[in-house]
């Protein structure tokens, strides 16, 4: 007796595409609250990160009247060009990439200072609202429905209904997550409300594109739209902490630690005594008021000016060749996301723009016909990291050289008076400035800055030989010069309370952007005249003028950045510009940097487990309830992770398994294994007598390999050990009851074999319901197989096994590309296949392909479909319905759905057999959308229809009709 039987579990995935670094020496030194993680190029952020954690940590636990059950870790990285931070406050620690952050959406501000508190707070915050404590993270709902299956050798059929649902441990929305670390604490100023973020939020107050009160409670948008959510969290938060109490946003976290509320609206009518949704529209109400009452009432719109593009919402950084007849720019359009930058040419006197280069980063220079610019490199480095680089592109040969490598090189400019590229590139925290001789091809630093000094926009005055850079020390920027000639390092534009950016020098002066009057506006001075040349209630930056003249910008005005010209210079009345002239003195009070760098004796890293987190889990799997849970634990540097799950039913039908991966070397090393028990219970009649039989059976398997990147794909080797065994318990129901049983294995094997995945696709805000890009995967294993033939009687007089060999090589290929249809809204078409074949076709069929179910031909049964052979081709075609809208149906935030069509065609057959080409078209429904706020949540539906009926022979002569039954699939999961 045999059945086959699949393994089916919902579970967390193991990380893939990933660089372990072993070349990094860890050290740890531990302070009162804290233990700090660094390594040799990140020692000195994290020494003085230290100094800042201790400082802010009795405000932040003051406010919320919560400490951490252990001290927090800090993790201070520099593995890729990365400006980030993120609060892992589960685990109980934080990470931070040292290189500082230079927004266009955001003030320049000291980064250790601001980084460290936001994460922080997070952790105390969001701890602070926890349901079930530090060890349960939340719980799973599921639910595994199965095809009805002719078979009378397949147990139950595969797999037709998915279905995962949280219960979340935190329901926080990311307003309110990110409002609170934004606003750090009362006194706290490492992240103010500065011009950058007021611009924001007052240029959709003043466009009447505010967002609405579903939108602040989800991410998942595209151009400005996440950090708007950022940036209106803020004010919001703001706002709530004024208008009632400092302690209204901690005493909010502490209602929504309630284990039976999920919703931020009951929490704010607890706390406030209003429903949330009414309290975020009398925000809205005040600041509209305030905005509309502040803001100037001229505006930039003059006959002088003209857009060359706005497409996108991130046009920056122009610079104009030298013979005046083209631009170089930076745009994001044809992305979702602001940071997704190219690099275009405008050509004024064609009057069009086209794209040269993907992926660069920083601000352009010209040499000639050529453009320098920098971009991250395509693929990691032998270490896996992705540093900035420069490359120049010559506009006449359309070839593009790189000029360096790795050296983390950002914001080149060309000096014609020695042949040489100056760029900026930053070390533990701190930027310097390099110069490249492009005749000798040698390179030097010729800035010394190393108190974490913010510097960006190189610019080259070569009437005086000299380098102009943005330079943020505390807050905001000012614009400093360095003598190429002797090194002399001084203020150009001091901005002691405000912020003067973007510098450009000439023939007669200067220009740049500052904000003294609470909106960044262009400044002008030369030997005749000075003042503000543009007048906008949006903002304009990144200027560069010409000799002819004419000068390109950076626009911002409802919510995108434009590449403007002016075409002449007009100097406006001071008493037009901005709020107020003396706005910037609201600055002045601000607090002086936190100093100090902790000397504490550092010792080598040890591996250090958070404790172990479980989630339990609810299973309605083939009709019956399963009860357990996962568990998971992964050390701090997520060198050792841990993950695994068991769950039982009232049968004692058993699903465990556990995995394991080890990160301290350059491959990953995996260990996993999987144990499944089901039980069956068959009445059947034999001669005259009835007999009821109890069938168990067991799945055992043990598999261990290596997984190491390889230029941005994903490598695996492995080898494998499997056991199944049965077991049968006879009851002869005559009286007396007779009971009689034995056990057997029905196969046994081991596989060695390799896996090799590639995946590219764009990042787009729809990617998980219509991903555009391609994935490949190729499988090869040989198989050492053992399936029993029959059973023997031993010399003992036991049943034991008869084994056959059905030793096999096998490979498959499976194959995805997507690509949107012209001229639609991202109407996309998506072509797949999945090819394999094993070496040997007198294996037994338990070895073939199947075909059929969800991951095959979808309009047949998984079962239906068998061979030593397979091929299957897909074409699809998706139409959106919508993307990033805002419904909201209970806990579930609806923002993007899609219907689409299927044909598909192939067979799965023995290589000696005729190939019967069998079809099957559908249609399906895709919805997607974060429920409880954060927790990404994909709805599935599918119909399928079979176009062709067969029949299939199992060995016992009698045939099953497949291809009259329409299939259905549905799945409620965490992606597609």
């Amino acid at each position: 007796m045999r059945y086959f039987l699949c393994f089916c579990t919902i579970s967390l995935a193991m990380s893939q595409a990933h660089y372990n670094h072993p070349e990094l020496d860890w050290q740890t030194f531990e302070t009162d609250n804290f233990r700090i993680h660094f390594y040799t190029e990140t020692e000195t952020s994290a020494r003085k990160g230290a100094i800042i954690a201790e400082e802010i940590f009795i405000p932040l636990t003051s406010l919320y009247n919560y400490k951490p059950p252990d001290k927090t870790d800090i993790i201070f990285t520099d593995t890729d060009d990365i400006s980030n931070g993120a609060a892992y406050f589960y685990d109980n620690k934080i990470i931070i990439w040292t290189s500082p952050l230079d927004f266009p959406l955001r003030g320049s501000h000291r980064w250790l200072q601001n980084v460290i508190t936001h994460e922080f707070a997070h952790i105390i915050s969001i701890q602070s609202s926890q349901k079930f404590g530090k060890s349960i993270p939340g719980g799973y709902l599921q639910w595994i429905g199965y095809e009805k299956e002719k078979r009378p050798d397949v147990l139950y059929g595969y797999p037709n209904v998915l279905v995962s649902y949280p219960i979340p441990g935190t329901s926080v929305p990311p307003w309110l997550a990110e409002g609170v670390a934004q606003y750090m604490y009362p006194g706290a100023d490492w992240d103010y409300w500065d011009s950058t973020r007021d611009m924001i939020l007052r240029d959709q107050v003043l466009n009447n594109n505010m967002l609405s009160w579903n939108e602040i409670n989800t991410f998942g948008k595209s151009g400005i739209g996440n950090e708007s959510v950022y940036n209106s969290g803020f004010a919001f938060s703001k706002y709530i902490a004024s208008k009632y109490s400092n302690t209204s946003l901690s005493d909010i976290m502490k209602s929504l630690s309630s284990p039976f509320n999920f919703s931020v609206r009951k929490a704010m009518k607890e706390v406030l005594g209003k429903d949330g949704r009414e309290v975020y529209t009398d925000y809205m109400n005040l600041i509209s008021q305030r905005y509309s009452a502040l803001s100037p009432s001229s505006n930039l719109y003059d006959q002088n000016i003209r857009y060359i593009d706005d497409n996108g919402t991130a046009n920056l950084l122009p610079k104009w060749s030298d013979d005046g007849a083209k631009i170089a720019y930076l745009s994001n359009q044809n992305h979702d996301y602001f940071g997704s930058t190219d690099l275009f040419i405008y050509n004024l006197k064609k009057d069009e723009s086209h794209k040269i280069m993907d992926g660069v980063t920083s601000r352009p220079t010209w040499n000639g016909n050529t453009v320098i610019y920098s971009k991250r490199s395509i693929t990691p480095n032998k270490d896996g990291s992705r540093y900035f680089d420069l490359y120049e592109y010559d506009l006449f040969t359309k070839k593009e050289t790189r000029l360096t490598r790795d050296l983390r090189a950002f914001s080149p400019v060309f000096s014609k008076n020695d042949s040489a590229i100056y760029f900026l590139s930053t070390y533990d925290g701190t930027q310097n400035i390099f110069k490249i001789n492009l005749s000798s091809s040698t390179s030097e630093k010729i800035s010394n800055f190393s108190d974490h000094e913010i510097i960006n926009n190189l610019t080259f005055d070569p009437l005086k030989n000299q380098l102009l850079f943005d330079m943020t020390v505390n807050h905001n920027k000012s614009i400093y010069f360095l003598s190429l000639a002797d090194s002399t390092l001084g203020t150009y534009i001091d901005a002691a309370s405000w912020d003067a950016r973007n510098a450009d020098v000439f023939d007669e002066g200067i220009v740049y952007s500052d904000d003294r009057t609470g909106i960044f506006n262009l400044f002008y001075i030369d030997d005749k005249k000075q003042g503000y040349i543009s007048n906008t209630t949006g903002g304009a930056f990144m200027a560069d003028y010409h000799n002819n003249g004419k000068l390109v910008y950076s626009h911002f005005q409802n919510g995108k950045f434009s590449i403007a010209l002016m075409d002449s210079i007009k100097i406006y009345d001071n008493e037009q510009i901005g709020y107020a002239n003396d706005y910037y003195k609201k600055n002045e009070s601000l607090a002086i940097n936190i100093i100090g760098s902790a000397a504490d004796t550092s010792a080598s890293y040890k591996d250090h487990f958070p404790p172990m987190f479980f989630m339990p889990r609810a299973t309605m799997d083939y009709g019956k309830i399963k009860l357990g849970s996962y568990f998971y634990s992964s050390e701090i540097l997520e060198k050792v992770s841990l993950i695994g799950g068991a769950s039982l039913n009232h049968l004692f039908d058993q699903d465990i398994f556990f995995l394991m991966e080890y990160k301290h070397l350059y491959p990953t090393l995996f260990f996993e294994t999987y144990y499944m028990t089901r039980n069956k219970e068959e009445n059947v009649n034999y001669s005259a007598y009835s007999l009821r039989n109890n069938i168990k059976f067991r799945l055992l398997e043990f598999k261990a390999g290596t997984r190491f990147p390889f230029y941005g794909t994903q490598f695996e080797l492995f080898s494998s050990w499997s056991q199944y065994r049965a077991s049968i318990k006879e009851n002869i129901q005559e009286k007396p009851e007779i009971r009689s049983g034995y056990g057997y294995e029905y196969y046994k094997g081991s596989q060695v074999g390799l896996n090799w995945f590639i995946q590219r696709y764009k990042q787009r805000v729809d990617r998980a319901i219509n991903p555009i890009g391609f994935s490949f995967r190729l499988s090869a294993a040989k198989e050492f197989n053992q399936f029993i033939e029959g059973l023997d009687l031993s010399d003992s007089g036991t049943l034991t096994s008869s084994f056959g060999k059905h030793d096999l090589f096998r490979t498959k290929i499976e194959s995805e590309y997507s690509f949107n249809i012209s001229n639609t809204n991202r109407s996309s078409i998506k072509i797949g296949a999945k090819i394999g074949s094993i070496s040997n076709i007198n294996a037994d069929s338990f070895f073939y392909f199947f075909g059929g179910g969800f991951t095959g031909l979808k309009g047949y049964p998984y079962y239906s479909l068998q061979g030593s052979e397979l091929f299957i081709a897909d074409l699809g075609i998706r139409f959106p319905i919508f993307k990033e809208k805002n419904y909201s149906f209970g806990s579930l935030l609806v923002n993007s759905a899609l219907i689409g069509f299927e044909s598909q065609a192939g067979d799965a057959w023995k290589r000696t057999d005729a190939f019967n080409f069998k079809q099957s078209y559908g249609a399906h429904i895709r919805i997607s959308g974060y429920s409880f706020y954060n927790y990404p949540t994909a709805i599935g539906l599918e119909y399928h229809k079979p176009l062709n009926e067969f029949s299939i022979d199992i060995g016992d002569n009698t045939e099953i009709m497949y291809g009259m039954e329409d299939r259905i699939y549905f799945n409620i999961l965490f992606g597609f």
